[in-house]
């Protein structure tokens, strides 16, 4: 089974574009934080069991969650992620669930006088279209109306229009578009641990047998750039009773945080570790072929997407 980086689903079938993150009525701040959720559904014991159940498999109901219905319903809006690509997922069904729903704003043109010349009475009217139309597109949010003399020099422009945005950053409000339908967590987004976390989940499926010592000292015995500095280890060499028991500590540890945030994604929510009390426990020889035969699939859509594009 080969070990990817959360990271390296970005480099399947060409880079995003400015179409990807901004489309009208739809858009998105950060589109590499939808990444890590796609790939956390990925794991999800909860969430292949809806898989499975869409497409027609017979399941035992003593293996369903006692919240199935719930995980259905998020896995009709967001779909298979086995059996397709992030950008492909991204384009039909990530942004319509997780885009905001309105326009996204940008800085707008309301009208401009010559020297000497009074100004056009139009220019209420165009204000007032301003506040009825692009104003309730953008969401409503705060907006700055200034009077900026064109005859300035640019320098001197930007200058006093960052002293104005400094000015009012105290007290100007946060950017609040109208909630898309699912949104990420509040709080800090962890990205680091989110990788460490997802990788010491491959490492285990990769070899279920391993203990959890083992697993925490291999998973990052090769470039530890996310190595839990807490155990103290050098991959260099074996680590004594001690240092074995951090490990294994710190490694379970983080493969729980793994498991409940999977199943919590499955459930709309991400990213949290909030413990869930239907989350259903990994089988890490099971998803060892999953997660094999999904990346098997990738690569082989990825050689079909650039043959066809070479045609």
């Amino acid at each position: 089974m080969e070990l990817r980086d959360i990271g390296e689903t970005l480099d399947y079938y060409g880079r995003f574009t400015p179409e990807d993150s901004d489309h009208r009525w739809r858009w998105v701040k950060d589109i590499y934080r939808y990444v890590f959720w796609f790939e956390y559904l990925a794991l999800s014991p909860s969430y292949e069991l809806a898989r499975r159940y869409r497409t027609g498999s017979a399941l035992d109901e003593s293996d369903l969650p006692a919240d199935f219905d719930d995980v259905l319903s998020v896995y009709d809006d967001l779909g298979d992620v086995q059996r397709i690509l992030f950008r492909q997922w991204w384009r039909k069904i990530g942004l319509p669930n997780f885009g905001f729903d309105c326009e996204k704003p940008k800085v707008w043109l309301v009208g401009i006088t010559e020297d000497e010349v009074e100004p056009d009475p139009g220019l209420t009217d165009e204000l007032g279209y301003f506040f009825e139309e692009e104003w309730v597109d953008y969401g409503k949010q705060e907006t700055l109306i200034l009077a900026v003399p064109t005859g300035l020099p640019s320098g001197e422009i930007n200058a006093e229009i960052n002293q104005i945005l400094d000015q009012v950053t105290a007290k100007r409000q946060p950017h609040k578009p109208p909630p898309a339908k699912y949104q990420l967590a509040e709080g800090r987004f962890r990205a680091d641990a989110l990788r460490r976390y997802f990788r010491l989940v491959q490492y285990q499926a990769q070899n279920p047998s391993f203990p959890h010592w083992k697993v925490g000292f291999y998973a990052f015995s090769e470039g530890n750039e996310y190595d839990d500095k807490r155990v103290g280890v050098s991959p260099c060499k074996l680590p004594d009773v001690d240092q074995k028991k951090n490990l294994a500590n710190s490694a379970r540890r983080s493969i729980e945080h793994a498991r409940m945030i999977a199943e919590n994604a499955a459930r709309g929510q991400f990213p949290t570790h909030t413990p869930h009390p239907h989350a259903l426990a990994f089988d890490f020889f099971e998803l060892r072929d999953l997660i094999d035969q999904r990346n098997k699939w990738q690569k082989s859509e990825v050689k079909r997407l650039i043959r066809a594009d070479q045609n």
